[in-house]
């Protein structure tokens, strides 16, 4: 079980250029960000247990195109 001191949040920030004007947003790292934050949610939706957080993990791995034997309703 991850504890309070193991995990480590991200940090998010716009970048910004040399001028001062918002730069154009990485969109890879973007995606990248809403994954790992994603699957951060997922993994603590899995130890609840519910029916309500089933149906989370299930929209998560939708958009994650996620399918493995840990979720509830895994097709696999």
């Amino acid at each position: 079980m991850t504890t309070h001191r193991e995990w480590r949040p991200l940090f998010y920030g716009r970048p910004v250029s040399a001028d001062g004007q918002d730069a154009e947003p990485d969109l890879a790292l973007e995606l990248e960000l809403r994954d790992e934050l994603l699957v951060a949610c997922r993994q603590l939706l899995l130890k609840i247990g519910t029916r309500d957080a089933a149906a989370l993990v299930a929209h998560i791995d939708v958009l994650l195109d996620l399918d493995d034997d840990a979720s509830p309703g895994s097709r696999r």
